[in-house]
């Protein structure tokens, strides 16, 4: 709240005339992913792997870290498609057998979670699940 007063101030003072000012903060959308996953065969330490591929998403989809660390973009949105593509960058995986991307405020699972110019998404969990076992 500090810095949206800190923020508004700012602005009021270089403003022109008869402009009104409006700072809110972002709207944060929550939502989970699971993925079946089936390792290599050369991969021993399974947990370490997950966690890896854990932190791997969590940045990808953070607000200021993300999307290739240029924070991600308002109202851009979660697809299946943005998942693989960071899992293509670990080697220890043999297959990708289920992505699903489940928006938490709706309870529903969905190919592409969709968000509004002013909301920025929040990837609260990763689950995944070793096929091998």
């Amino acid at each position: 709240r500090e810095l949206i007063r800190r923020v508004r101030k700012y602005l009021e003072d270089r403003k022109l005339v008869g402009t009104a000012i409006t700072v809110q903060g972002p709207v944060y959308r929550d939502f989970e992913i699971t993925l079946s996953l089936e390792f290599k065969s050369n991969v021993y330490n399974i947990e370490a792997e997950k966690q890896k591929i854990k932190e791997l998403l969590l940045v990808h989809f953070h607000s200021l870290l993300g999307d290739n660390g240029q924070g991600w973009e308002f109202g851009k949105s979660v697809t299946k498609g943005a998942i693989l593509k960071q899992l293509e960058k670990t080697d220890s995986i043999l297959s990708v057998n289920q992505t699903e991307i489940k928006d938490i405020d709706a309870n529903i699972s969905v190919d592409k979670f969709i968000l509004k110019d002013d909301e920025l998404p929040y990837l609260s969990s990763v689950t995944i699940i070793d096929q091998r076992n």
